[in-house]
């Protein structure tokens, strides 16, 4: 049977690459790929294929088509100056993807920010004028005289 494969960081899937661990990575995309402004467009899922059997699924969805391209970057740049063993990328297209996968999210409205703007304070007006009535502010402060230390013998 064939083994269950783990989510994997882009971080750790370009250490994965980097250190010779992959074999191939497998990128899926909608059979209905339109144009690149479609939001059916380009790559939705994509599993890196470990040498020692071993799988890793990379972040889903078109809001993660980022991490695809880096790594396809990573491992183009990999394959391009390294000698030796080569990481596979292969494209399948499908038509039976989770429609989950072509959501983008929704943006949260930001709202202005709301200016406050004080009453001017005409001139010539006496400071009692200016400070609000209320409640009397108490400010409670240390004496002059000294105390003895908690626990000193007087």
């Amino acid at each position: 049977s064939p083994p269950i494969c783990t989510d994997i960081s882009v971080e750790r899937a370009e250490r994965s690459v980097l250190n010779g661990e992959v074999e191939r990575m497998t990128v899926v995309y909608d059979d209905n790929l339109g144009t690149p402004p479609s939001t059916r467009y380009g790559p939705v899922l994509a599993k890196l294929d470990n040498r020692d059997a071993t799988c890793f699924n990379l972040p889903q969805g078109i809001v993660n088509q980022g991490v695809v391209y880096t790594l396809a970057g990573v491992i183009g740049f990999y394959n391009e100056t390294t000698d030796g063993q080569q990481v596979e990328i292969t494209y399948q297209q499908s038509s039976q993807l989770d429609p989950s996968l072509f959501v983008l999210p929704t943006e949260t409205p930001t709202l202005a920010p709301t200016e406050v703007i004080e009453p001017p304070v005409p001139s010539g007006t006496p400071v009692s004028a200016q400070v609000p009535n209320g409640t009397p502010v108490v400010i409670v402060s240390a004496s002059p005289i000294a105390t003895p230390a908690l626990g000193a013998t007087p």
